[in-house]
């Protein structure tokens, strides 16, 4: 019988129990209102896929399905920040990247700690990776591995690990930097960069992003966003190494969603300069194996550079090598809140005749445009086979009810009259995308003279894909017990 047939666990196994005989201590599982009886069962706990006794041991979860014969011995790969990434991007569960990310981190604390692995085999039925709205796994057996697991490679900048069963750490901490290093730097940064900015009259009110949380990206780093300039321009800070140099390097600008929105900006005067010296990034310049950099090293810094492959950018990379002291820190803050508040400034006065005329929040969208829109998404649907019902007086949160055999859909239609998708959206229309796995959104632009090929949207995908701001509140009198008295 060969050794990883050997480890093939055959029963289930509670994990506290495995926990406690790996070294563990499981105390705290009882303190929680199950009490000592079913500390087993505690959430806080027991869903865990990774579990570190600092400075001492780490225990880590993994499939068995996915161990491998390597050099005489067993070894498993673990990529888990790419899987948080991709879990991240298709909106799977929050409580699932998390634990990826912290299994994540607590390799690289064993690697910097030169910590022992003990191994929890896990046997069952695991979910599709590629399916956010999957069931989660399911084990029908556990086994703990009794020899000790060493991390013998590790990549910085993907988080891909190789565990081998019975070997030494063979991992240099001095050949990369940790993700969560990374991230702690980011933070401080954005701190000094906000600070900054609340000193500028008038780049203190960019309006606030819709997430101001780091997130990790797909570039071996992490990005903020900080707020937003525009409609769909949002201003934001990157640490990663998309630039293609081997350790991560700063980034400021501007993600947009579309590259009429960078053209506006490549326009404004206070870039004219910076203009001359433009890089542009295209997709066939980009690798996304093993993550996503420039395929040849970013050799112009300080210096404006425009990335059009999906989302678009237009920023500055700085040069600043790795580690960043905190004075390098402090001068990456002066420069990118002059740059964002230079940036800032000119986009208000270039833009305030046109936002002055733009219809304000409490305006109708143009009701030729919409009406428009409707023929042309009625038209097409019924070339696909689908007999279409209009909707548009009944106030249900969509426009046309399209059914085709089994098959039903609940349109909601968004017409503009320019090239650029923006359009208001209700309560009651966000709350029906939720709620209805059959609504789907449709946005036409060029309504009235060349309107686009109609893309039906789920909710999900339509958060994805548009930057969403609530405009305008309702306001109602507190209860008296809570009226304020002056």
């Amino acid at each position: 019988m060969s050794v990883i047939e050997d480890l093939r666990p055959t029963k289930k196994l509670r994990v506290i129990d495995l926990a406690r005989k790996a070294g563990l201590d499981v105390s705290g599982w009882s303190r929680f209102k199950g009490g000592a009886e079913r500390a087993a069962v505690n959430p806080k706990y027991c869903y865990e896929w990774s579990f570190l006794k600092p400075g001492e041991l780490l225990v880590l979860n993994c499939w068995y399905d996915e161990l491998y014969q390597y050099r005489g011995t067993v070894a498993i790969d673990v990529s888990m920040r790419a899987w948080a990434t991709r879990n991240q991007a298709k909106h799977g569960k929050p409580v699932w990247t998390k634990r990826a990310l912290k299994f994540d981190e607590a390799v690289q604390t064993a690697i910097r700690d030169k910590l022992p692995i003990k191994m929890i085999l896990l046997d069952g039925t695991k979910r599709r990776a590629d399916d956010p709205s999957a069931r989660a796994s399911t084990v029908q057996r556990r086994k703990l591995d009794t020899a000790r697991w060493a991390i013998t490679s590790y990549d910085y900048k993907t988080g891909k690990a190789r565990l081998t069963r019975g070997a030494r750490p063979t991992v240099n901490t001095k050949l990369g930097v940790m993700s969560d290093e990374i991230r702690r730097v980011l933070l401080q940064v954005s701190k000094l960069v906000a600070t900054a900015l609340q000193n500028a009259s008038r780049a203190a009110a960019l309006h606030p992003p819709r997430d101001r949380r780091e997130h990790l990206v797909d570039t071996g780093g992490w990005a903020i966003a900080l707020g937003q300039l525009g409609p769909g321009i949002v201003v934001e800070i990157w640490l990663d190494y998309c630039g293609g140099q081997p350790t991560p390097r700063f980034w400021v600008g501007f993600r947009a969603s579309s590259a009429e929105s960078i053209d506006k900006l490549l326009k404004l005067g206070s870039l004219s300069g910076m203009k001359e010296k433009l890089v542009r990034i295209t997709s066939s310049q980009v690798s996304t194996m093993p993550f996503f950099h420039f395929k040849e090293a970013l050799e112009s810094f300080d210096t404006l550079v425009c990335e059009d492959y999906g989302p678009h950018y237009l920023g500055i990379y700085y040069q600043h090598n790795w580690p960043l002291s905190p004075q390098v820190l402090n001068t990456l803050a002066e420069e990118a809140s002059a740059f964002i508040a230079m940036v800032f400034d000119d986009y208000q006065n270039t833009l305030g005749s046109e936002r002055r005329s733009a219809p304000g929040p409490w305006a109708r969208p143009n009701p030729r445009a919409e009406k428009a829109a409707v023929r042309h998404v009625t038209a097409f649907l019924i070339q696909s086979g689908y007999v279409v019902v209009s909707r548009e007086r009944e106030i249900c949160g969509y426009d046309l009810h399209a059914k085709r055999g089994s098959e039903e859909l609940h349109v909601e239609v968004k017409g503009c009259t320019g090239s650029d998708a923006r359009f208001f959206i209700s309560r009651r229309e966000m709350g029906t995308g939720k709620r209805d796995s059959d609504w789907r959104l449709v946005v036409v632009t060029g309504a009235l003279n060349e309107p686009k090929a109609p893309v039906l949207l789920t909710h999900a995908q339509m958060t994805r894909q548009f930057e969403l701001d609530p405009i305008q509140w309702e306001a109602r009198s507190r209860s008296i017990s809570q009226n304020i008295m002056f």
